[in-house]
């Protein structure tokens, strides 16, 4: 039997392209999952399985780790097969300075036992598998085609391990993979070919899944309805892989440079708390879920914290209407109680989100209930880099929505809110010491990381951190007379696409 069609196309939008994982922001890491393969995989199901580590392990203090590799791993292209030598090589790759990874992969010594064995001795324990999965940017490709062709080669025609090889990528328009011509050793991909559409206009991708010329694609939640009437499907992620939410920029540490106290959130004690609470009070999050989602999405209590995850407090959904709810009156009496009778000025990014097509509209609609509270709201366009940009350089003055990916024990803490971590959204000395309790001092005791998650957990329900708003499902149109199935964690989207299942003929 062979697929109705020979090649899967799928449509979506990236603002950034490249074939070089070190340099390809991680919110677009789904165009390089084809081909790149990492240790360990996160797969369908949100469960961290083999990949090209048969198995590892760990000392007792969680600062070695130590990988046996899959033997007769083939590279694409006939450029011979994984090892060792190759982990060394992409560790030496991330270690560069311009590497998004520097600050880790830098620091760690790593020790080859032999071709097939190899340990990453670090300078701070790491308790969880994220770091070696496909989760992060832990890709694997070949040293020697590398050292052949240099850099200019692994751009034009990348050699990795997955279950489909590199063909061609035209700039902002498309990237083509082709089917290794081989028994791959974890999944034999149905499709002989592979495009991924880089279509930035919605309407253009509904148009393009109506017409067939895309079989898989991402449309905003308002024309779910209408394509499912032209005979498609719309199928949900496995999880609930995507938190939508608003940031408070310039929460940072007081000790920090950046730090600047007039700003009306980000003010010491009492102040602070009152605006972001009363920030927190002036919005409809029900209203908003009702007109723009169209009644998608479970309410998100604290940012990242989700009740199938570690450290999820039921009280905190029990009192959430209470200490959370639609309340503007509130809300202006909490801007006049902190020092602001006439409101103040509050600036909102305009970024979008890959992730979600309503993400502009949430952002708007927050914008307006803020301004319904009589606070003076201003919009402005910010791209991807930029926005990561300022999160490195802790240079955020202003709020934004967004639209992430899911963390967990302990990403969902040192990703975004600890003081010494890659981004910065609100930090506080208190959560900082959690989190070394959790990493620098790990422990394999669940019920003790969980009870340090919900004190930390805690603390950001207190403080009004965030601006929590939703969890969702991400959903895919696909259509039935070429996909036969389509199942996936959503986790940086699209990934799982080698493992499409064909409608055959």
């Amino acid at each position: 039997m062979t697929p109705v069609a020979s090649r899967l196309i799928f449509v979506a939008w990236s603002d950034q392209e490249g074939n070089d994982p070190t340099q390809v922001l991680d919110g677009f890491w789904g165009q390089l999952f084809p081909m790149y393969e990492a240790l360990i995989n996160y797969d369908q199901f949100a469960q961290h399985v083999p990949m090209l580590a048969e198995s590892w392990s760990t000392n007792s203090d969680f600062t070695a780790w130590t990988f046996n590799l899959r033997k007769g791993v083939k590279f694409h292209f006939g450029e011979g097969e994984f090892d060792a030598k190759d982990v060394l090589h992409v560790i030496s790759r991330l270690s560069r300075e311009e590497a998004t990874s520097a600050g880790f992969w830098g620091d760690v010594d790593p020790e080859v036992t032999n071709d097939y064995e190899i340990t990453f001795h670090l300078p701070n324990p790491i308790s969880g598998n994220f770091t070696f999965s496909n989760e992060s940017i832990f890709f694997m490709y070949s040293k020697d085609d590398f050292d052949k062709n240099g850099q200019a080669g692994f751009e034009s025609r990348p050699v990795a391990t997955g279950p489909y090889q590199f063909k061609e990528r035209v700039s902002f328009q498309h990237i083509t993979y082709d089917r290794v011509p081989y028994d791959h050793y974890r999944v034999d991909a149905d499709f002989p070919e592979l495009r991924l559409l880089n279509v930035k206009e919605p309407g253009t991708r509904l148009a393009m899944l109506l017409t067939e010329e895309a079989h898989i694609g991402q449309v905003p939640l308002r024309q779910h309805e209408l394509v499912k009437s032209k005979g498609l499907e719309v199928v949900q992620s496995s999880i609930p892989a995507t938190p939508v939410y608003a940031m408070f920029g310039g929460n940072y540490l007081a000790s920090k440079p950046a730090y600047d106290p007039t700003i009306p959130w980000a003010a010491p004690g009492e102040i602070g708390l009152k605006v972001r609470k009363g920030l927190n009070h002036a919005v409809d999050r029900d209203a908003i879920r009702d007109s723009i989602l169209g009644g998608r999405g479970e309410n998100m209590v604290v940012t990242f914290w989700h009740s199938s995850l570690p450290g999820f407090d039921q009280k905190w959904v029990d009192d959430f209407e209470v200490n959370y709810g639609y309340d503007p009156a509130l809300a202006r009496q909490l801007f006049a109680e902190a020092g602001y009778p006439n409101g103040f000025d509050l600036s909102i990014a305009m970024t979008p989100r890959a992730e979600l097509a309503e993400a502009l509209d949430i952002a708007e609609a927050i914008g307006g209930y803020w301004a319904a509270a009589g606070v003076n709201v201003t919009y402005f366009p910010l791209d991807i880099p930029g926005f990561v940009s300022a999160f490195r350089n802790n240079e955020l003055r202003w709020i934004w929505t967004d639209a992430t990916r899911r963390f967990g024990d302990p990403q969902m803490l040192s990703v975004v809110f600890y003081g010494k971590g890659p981004l910065h959204f609100y930090e506080t000395p208190a959560i900082d010491a959690i989190y070394e309790e959790l990493e620098l001092k790990p422990t394999t005791d669940r019920a003790k990381r969980s009870a340090l998650l919900r004190d930390a957990g805690q603390m950001l329900y207190d403080e009004y951190s965030t601006l929590p708003m939703y969890w969702l499902y991400l959903h895919s149109v696909i259509n039935p007379k070429v996909v036969a199935e389509f199942i996936t964690s959503a986790y940086i989207f699209p990934r799982d696409l080698a493992t499409v299942k064909a409608v055959m003929k």
